[in-house]
């Protein structure tokens, strides 16, 4: 409870600054809501790297030039269980 506390203090602060200096911002149930849903996804992906779901694929890095491949390029995929497969955008977090 103690970092879900932290948490709260400090996604207030983060809003509070990204809006100006000298605000007051004030913790609401949007903000609530994504502080459990990090921590949600967080927890899942824990368990996901425990239980072997992430999955690599490989794509190559192809000369437009050419038509060569010049290399490849990594792209992690998480095999959830319940939702199926999931884009880096959906267990990333971008702030």
């Amino acid at each position: 409870m103690a970092v879900l506390s932290r948490a709260v203090r400090t996604t207030a602060m983060y809003r509070a600054k990204t809006d100006g200096k000298t605000r007051t911002e004030f913790f609401n149930d949007g903000m609530r809501e994504r502080v459990v849903s990090r921590f949600e996804t967080e927890s899942d992906l824990r368990e996901a790297i425990n239980e072997n779901q992430l999955v690599v694929y490989y794509q190559p890095i192809v000369s437009l030039k050419d038509g060569h491949i010049r290399g490849f390029e990594a792209l992690a995929r998480w095999s959830h269980p319940d939702r199926g497969l999931d884009l880096p955008g959906e267990f990333i977090s971008h702030r």
